[in-house]
């Protein structure tokens, strides 16, 4: 028993003397230090176990400006801690180096911090921006992992790997898009492992980086990537194997065409245009149809591509498209394909008199979808140029729409639509008499003749005339 009090006796005087070996007793020790201008004992300080400690052997070190301290105050500038970091940037700048200013910078999110760092290419960045990863603020891990990968030094690589594992996906996420700036193959493998991540980010990031790798590997991934819950690992999934151009895409590309979301629809577009395979030409030309203009604008620019002729006359009627850029896209692969038509429907919406006439003399009835469907477009003059061409070409097949836009509520539009409505081919009786019953019936019409009705009633019964009856009614 007697033993056993010896040695804890021993141990208790031990300990304490152990501890004050690793660090020093207080920043009061620390500043009596400096007094003495005792540079090896800040340095070593540099590496207590107190935080404060170690700010205040970085703050003695800047002052006492001993040159010997740059390397250790440049690695301090990975503390865990940013007023450590601060304190060691302070002191480097009092020795008259910027480097640890920049770095602290680029560790709050600075870009401009980061292209500093990037122009001035100081290998000694490095080293503290890996130790930053260890440290417990995730926003300062994430804004080290991107500083790294703006560096696109090769000794980030397996740390940003390891960072893929991060307990953050705010730090997980920043790793995925170090890695892809660094682009090293070491990469590829955890990447294809991330697309699996908790967090839809994170699944996003890596499905695009892993495209600028082009690794036939990350295909099989990206395939069942795309049928992911988020929109946007989606979208990704399906660019990035539009990059790869890998045939065993194509099947789950098409299915894509269907996707609740235009973006995903609109990127599957485009790459199965880039895999190149004519699989894809009969489900392309649905979606010419589809609800979303960019999705419709891809799709013409993609059928373009294939050269199919068949893309021909579903092309033409997407002349009518609301969106001009839609109409611009397929005016310009039918010329592509040697059809004309397409480009003299386009300068003829856009206002062009000579191109409607000539136009309207060729009487082409693969023109009549696309300007029927421009008598509903938002823009009064595709409307108009529509409607005058129409009563121009005088097919029958134009008067539905001819009299919903002659009994709309545009003054202007109900002329020119009237205009070409006596136009069309049709005689007197019945059609062209149900065709004015039809449009005297639209809601627009009937109010303008209540209007135009109620003018005599006024007229003949003078201003007072509403007065006077309110008086007779008390």
């Amino acid at each position: 028993m007697s033993r056993i009090l010896q040695i804890l006796a021993l141990a208790a005087c031990i300990f304490p003397l152990l501890a004050m070996e690793a660090r020093c007793a207080d920043p009061k020790d620390v500043r009596s230090r400096e007094t003495g201008r005792d540079a090896m004992s800040l340095l070593k300080a540099l590496e207590d176990k107190d935080s404060m400690v170690r700010k205040a052997a970085a703050q003695s070190l800047g002052r006492i400006g001993d040159s010997q301290a740059v390397d250790p105050l440049v690695i301090a500038l990975g503390d865990e801690y940013s007023d450590v970091r601060e304190a060691a940037a302070k002191a480097l700048e009092n020795l008259g180096e910027p480097l640890g200013g920049v770095i602290v910078q680029s560790l709050k999110g600075s870009e401009k911090a980061r292209e500093a760092l990037v122009a001035g290419k100081d290998p000694r960045a490095i080293v503290p921006l890996l130790k930053v990863l260890a440290t417990w603020d995730p926003n300062v891990r994430a804004a080290a992992a991107h500083t790294l990968g703006k560096l696109k030094d090769p000794r980030a690589v397996e740390p940003l790997v390891k960072a893929l594992e991060d307990t953050s996906d705010s730090v997980r996420e920043a790793a995925a898009w170090g890695l892809w700036e660094i682009a090293d193959p070491r990469a590829i493998v955890p990447l294809v492992k991330a697309l699996g991540d908790g967090h839809p980010n994170v699944r996003m990031v890596a499905g695009w980086v892993l495209g600028k790798f082009g690794d036939r590997r990350a295909v099989d991934p990206l395939v069942t990537a795309l049928g992911d819950k988020d929109p946007g690992v989606r979208e990704a999934a399906a660019y990035t194997l539009g990059g790869l151009g890998d045939p065993r895409a194509v099947v789950r590309l098409i299915d894509a065409l269907g996707d609740t979301q235009g973006k995903v629809r609109e990127a599957a577009v485009w790459s199965l245009g880039k895999v190149g395979d004519r699989r894809a030409v009969d489900p392309l030309l649905k979606t010419v149809g589809d609800e979303d203009p960019k999705v419709r604008e891809a799709a013409a620019w993609i059928l373009g591509k294939f050269g199919d002729r068949r893309a021909v006359d579903p092309l033409l009627k997407t002349m009518g498209d609301e969106d001009p850029k839609v109409r611009e896209a397929a005016a310009k692969v039918l010329e592509e394909l040697g059809e004309p038509l397409g480009r003299l429907i386009q300068s003829t919406l856009a206002g062009s008199r000579e191109d409607g006439n000539e136009l309207a003399g060729r009487k082409d009835p693969r023109s009549l979808d696309a300007l029927i469907l421009s008598l509903r477009n938002r823009d009064v003059q595709v409307r108009r140029a529509a409607a005058t061409v129409l009563g121009k070409i005088r097919d029958p097949r134009a008067v539905d729409g001819l009299v919903v836009m002659a009994g709309g509520w545009g003054l202007r539009d109900r002329l020119v639509a009237s205009a070409a409505l006596l136009g069309i081919d049709q005689k007197f009786f019945p059609d062209l008499l149900t065709a004015v019953f039809r449009v005297m019936a639209r809601p627009a019409s009937l109010v303008y003749l209540l209007c135009i009705a109620g003018i005599p009633i006024l007229a003949g019964y003078g201003p007072g005339w509403i007065g006077r009856r309110r008086g007779r009614r008390v």
